[in-house]
């Protein structure tokens, strides 16, 4: 059986690799999806998605949604 995974945290690939090496798993080079140690970060993929000032202004509601549980 095959199966397509996307790597959404940085500790997966490593646990996969992990797997790979206990025998449980083989991970497949294709070519559209080359299988490399170079996975983006989370940070450099998501990096100004939204703005600045968008950013402060959901911390901002944030901080204050968690004041009101108060």
């Amino acid at each position: 059986m095959q199966l397509s995974v996307e790597i959404l945290n940085d500790k997966a690939f490593a646990l996969l690799r992990d797997l790979e090496a206990l025998k449980l798993i083989r991970l497949i080079t294709t070519n559209n999806n080359a299988i490399t140690n170079d996975v983006p970060k989370l940070k450099s993929r998501f990096a100004g998605r939204i703005s600045e000032a968008t950013a402060k202004e959901l911390d901002k509601q944030l901080l204050q949604t968690r004041q009101e549980w108060d």
